[in-house]
């Protein structure tokens, strides 16, 4: 399989209603393509990054690309991410994983937020 795989990354939530917004956007995304896109959590909830990861191995795929739902690189995205996917490739040579910049330091979603902020009378 050439194609690459996506994984929308997120934190995750001891709430299940956290989730919604990012089920709506992995159905957007879903919509946009005919790769393969998939949402993984790093805690509290399931699929973790890790389970994902390792399903699309077992069925081919090869390059995989993460997309972090995070407004900031901190330490889960500097250590955390890095050390699961380090652990899943020295299981799986050859699996290049591209990890994308987070979310929030798109200048395109930088915009959109403060377009959204400004435009929005106080409650």
């Amino acid at each position: 399989m050439t194609q690459a795989c996506t994984i929308l990354f997120a934190h995750g939530s001891r709430d299940p209603r956290w989730r919604a917004p990012f089920d709506a956007i992995l159905e957007q995304s879903r919509a946009q393509t005919d790769a393969p896109v998939e949402l993984a959590f790093l805690e509290l909830m399931s699929p973790s990054l890790p389970e994902v990861l390792e399903a699309w191995v077992a069925e081919g795929h090869r390059h995989i690309r993460i997309a972090p739902l995070f407004f900031a690189a901190g330490h889960h995205l500097r250590v955390d991410l890095p050390n699961i996917i380090a652990e899943v490739q020295s299981q799986h040579p050859g699996l290049v994983v591209e990890i994308l910049p987070p979310m929030g330091e798109s200048a395109p979603m930088q915009a959109e937020i403060a377009r959204w902020a400004t435009s929005r009378s106080a409650p």
